[in-house]
């Protein structure tokens, strides 16, 4: 029985000392692997061999500052700059504002190029005292009374200046009277027919007016009524009288749209003689000064 305890005590007694051995190898090379001889850091086939690998004190400190970062709060976005209004005009600055602006073109269109135009005018004229005779002398005391007129024309401006038209007016029959060498009064009338070829030159644009001069002949027919005569004389009956007719004018347009204007004008109208049937009383010439106003329609 001895021998077995021997025997058993022995063995026991190398395992023990195996073990002892081993794990302070083991302990020996845990050290070196982390560092313990004196380096810094194990190297990668130590840490295989050790089964474990160590992380380096650098990525240490950059995990503890990406730590620490994360649990800093996020910085709060920036607030996303506003823009701001334009400020309000005052009434002063808008007043400012509208007169420095140009002002506008004149509405005036057909002034600036040619085209045709149609035109209506009335008007109302006074009569010169003609010069009269009679187969007995001179007549004395000579007056016309006072002329409506009536007219259409149609015209074609030529550029922004010139124009021309083709009027028709008719005069309706105003009282003529005289006194005869014998002393004896004369009444009749006289109605006149006229047809000018017109010219005009406008002088220019001045905001919506547009002055202008011209002058026109033509063809007039003049034809008296039937002539009283006091005393005893016998009437003297009517005829008519064709003459050369011309006129000179002066007025301005006045535009109420692009096209159309109001036509203000003056226009003297030599229309030439007239007579009673016969010869026996006759009169030098039939001339009105006229004022007119007309509507004129540029195409």
């Amino acid at each position: 029985m001895s021998v077995r305890y021997m025997a058993a005590a022995v063995v026991a007694g190398i395992l023990a000392l195996n073990w002892a051995l081993t794990s302070r190898l083991e302990a020996a090379e845990t050290t070196q692997i982390a560092g313990g001889d004196g380096t810094d850091r194990a190297t990668d086939k130590q840490l295989r061999d050790a089964g474990q690998k160590m992380v380096p004190a650098d990525g240490m400190r950059k995990s503890a500052t990406r730590s620490e970062d994360m649990k800093k709060p996020a910085p709060a976005p920036e607030p996303e700059p506003k823009l701001q209004a334009a400020p309000e005009a005052k009434p002063v600055e808008m007043m400012k504002r509208v007169k420095a602006e140009p002002a506008q073109p004149t509405m005036r269109k057909a002034v600036d190029i040619s085209g045709p135009y149609v035109r209506a005018d009335i008007g109302y004229g006074y009569a010169s005292d003609p010069d009269g005779s009679q187969t007995a002398g001179a007549t004395t005391n000579e007056s016309i009374g006072g002329f409506g007129v009536f007219g259409a024309g149609l015209g074609y401006r030529i550029d922004k200046n010139i124009r021309a038209d083709v009027t028709v007016d008719y005069r309706p029959a105003a009282d003529v009277d005289s006194t005869s060498a014998t002393g004896n009064t004369n009444a009749s009338d006289v109605e006149g027919l006229a047809v000018l070829v017109n010219g005009y030159y406008d002088l220019g644009q001045y905001d919506m007016i547009n002055p202008y001069v011209g002058i026109g002949v033509g063809y007039a027919r003049l034809k008296t009524g039937n002539q009283t005569t006091t005393g005893g004389v016998a009437s003297e009956t009517g005829t008519s009288s064709s003459n050369f007719a011309w006129a000179a004018t002066t007025g301005a347009a006045v535009d109420i749209t692009e096209h159309t204007a109001v036509d203000l004008g003056y226009r003297y109208v030599d229309l030439g003689e007239f007579e009673q049937s016969g010869g026996t009383t006759t009169y030098d010439r039939l001339a009105v000064h006229e004022f007119r106003i007309g509507l004129r329609h540029e195409f």
